[in-house]
C-alpha cells in the first residue's frame, strides 16, 4: 500500500496529502433559510485521532452517493488551515479492507460532576460552539412535546442522564434519535446508556442541561469500552431507579 499520512502530521504547508480515515459523522451547515452552507465530516485515523473537515455544496455533490458514516475512505490533495474560503479537488476513494485498524467510534467523555464548572467557563468565554460527549443511564423520560418553530412543528425529548452518583437534564430535537419510538419501547425494561456525543452545555437557573447540535449522535447500549464500564461500577453500587412521566 502508497505510503499515507496520520492526521496529527497534517499542517498548512502541504496539500498534496493522504490520510486513510473512518468517517464517524456527517452533518450539513444550513443557513437560516434552509440552505445548505457546507458539508462537515469527522474524521478518525488509525492512531486514534480525529479532525474536523468541510466541504463546499458543489464539491459534495461529487461524494455524497458513497460517503457514509462508519466507512473507510483515502482521501487525497486538501488543505489544512484555518477557514479562509480556499479549496482543493479533493478525492475521496472508499477503501473496503484497510491496512490499519481505526475504531468506529471515539469518544471524549466528560463525567457529569464536571459539567457545571465546565459550562460556566466556556460560557463566560462566550465559546458558544464547543461540545463534548456524556454517557449515563437514562431516568425521568417525558412524553414528546410538540413545539413550533421557523420549519414547522419539531419534537422536544426530554429526559436525565445519570452516572450512579450525579444527574443532568437532557433536551434534544426527535429528529436526533435513529428511531424515537423504539427509544421509549426500551425504557423502563434494562438499564439504558445512552452516549451522548458532540452535546452542547448550557446554564438555565443553575443548572447545567444538555441541548443538541446537528452533529450530536445518540448511542444506545453501544458495545464499547465505555458502557461496559458504567454498566460494572453500577452493578457494583446496586444502582436502582427508572421513572416515566406521565
Amino acid at each position: 500500500m502508497a505510503a499515507h499520512h496520520q492526521i496529527m502530521a497534517l499542517h498548512e504547508n502541504k496539500t498534496n496529502w493522504k490520510v486513510i480515515v473512518r468517517v464517524t459523522t456527517i452533518w450539513t451547515a444550513v443557513s437560516e433559510d434552509g440552505d445548505a452552507l457546507r458539508q462537515n465530516l469527522i474524521l478518525l485515523d488509525s492512531w486514534n485521532t480525529r479532525i474536523h473537515a468541510t466541504i463546499t455544496p458543489e464539491i459534495w455533490s461529487q461524494f455524497s452517493d458513497f460517503v457514509n458514516e462508519g466507512t473507510f475512505y483515502t482521501i487525497r490533495n486538501f488543505s489544512v488551515a484555518p477557514a479562509n474560503g480556499n479549496y482543493r479537488p479533493t478525492l475521496i476513494m472508499s477503501v473496503e479492507l484497510p491496512d490499519v485498524s481505526i475504531p468506529r467510534y471515539k469518544f471524549d467523555i466528560r463525567p457529569l460532576g464536571d459539567l457545571l464548572e465546565y459550562s460556566v467557563v466556556h460560557n463566560s468565554l462566550s465559546q458558544n460552539q464547543f461540545s463534548t460527549d456524556v454517557i449515563g443511564v437514562v431516568e425521568d423520560l417525558a412524553p414528546v412535546q410538540l413545539l413550533p418553530s421557523n420549519l414547522g412543528e419539531v419534537q422536544l425529548v426530554r429526559f436525565t442522564i445519570c452516572d450512579g452518583r450525579n444527574l443532568i437534564r437532557v433536551r434534544l430535537s426527535g429528529w436526533l434519535f435513529p428511531d424515537l419510538a423504539t427509544f421509549y419501547e426500551r425504557f423502563g425494561g434494562s438499564p439504558m446508556i445512552v452516549i451522548l456525543a458532540s452535546i452542547k452545555i448550557n446554564m438555565f437557573k443553575g443548572y447545567s442541561i444538555v441541548y443538541g447540535l446537528p452533529c450530536t449522535r445518540i448511542h444506545i447500549n453501544l458495545d464499547c469500552p465505555e458502557v461496559f464500564q458504567i454498566m460494572q461500577r453500577l452493578a457494583v453500587e446496586g444502582y436502582q431507579g427508572f421513572c416515566l412521566h406521565s
